[in-house]
């Protein structure tokens, strides 16, 4: 309908429909109800996207007939991403028709790769340290190297959870996988 001839009890607008449904889905993942400081518990990660959206006509004098928005819902926890594509769907399906384009659960890295990379990524961090503070003191680079890493004090590296399964999907049915 045209934005000046339709009362606005009389609209069933696509894109107002839209605007409810992100705003549910941004709750339900936890957006907005945690600061940076906190704590996420790794096991319980969950984020979710909506990635696009896309309105017909697209008129800025016509009430949209039609709005489509992609949803991308992750988790390091295949049951923790399926309790809230539940949750989504059970919301949304009352107001618009669902297509489901890809479903995939989630891969656990390997732990013995992730502690090798861990393990990497610390003395790399510790042979910088450590040169960065030779480079203070004048002192040139005496090849250190690893084994003068071993003794530098420093933060191991952290475990992120990574949402980013595309690569680890494909491969995880051939091979360890870690990230």
């Amino acid at each position: 309908g045209h934005a000046g001839t339709v009362p606005m009890l009389g609209r069933r607008d696509s894109v107002a429909a839209a605007a409810e449904m992100i705003v549910m889905i941004e709750r339900r993942c936890g957006g907005g109800n945690h600061t940076l400081s906190q704590h996420i518990d790794p096991e319980e990660m969950l984020v979710c996207t909506v990635g696009e959206v896309r309105v017909w006509p697209g008129a800025s004098n016509v009430i949209s007939g039609n709005t489509n928005i992609t949803i991308d819902i992750r988790a390091r926890r295949s049951e923790v991403r399926l309790s809230a594509v539940d949750d989504v769907m059970a919301s949304i399906t009352e107001q618009c028709d669902i297509i489901r384009k890809h479903d995939a659960e989630a891969v656990e890295s390997d732990p013995n790769l992730t502690q090798q990379l861990v393990a990497a990524a610390t003395t790399s961090m510790n042979i910088l340290r450590q040169r960065k503070e030779s480079s203070k003191h004048g002192a040139g680079d005496e090849g250190g190297g690893a084994e003068a890493s071993e003794e530098a004090e420093g933060p191991e590296s952290p475990v992120l959870v990574s949402g980013a399964g595309h690569d680890a999907m494909a491969m995880a049915h051939l091979t360890n996988v870690a990230m």
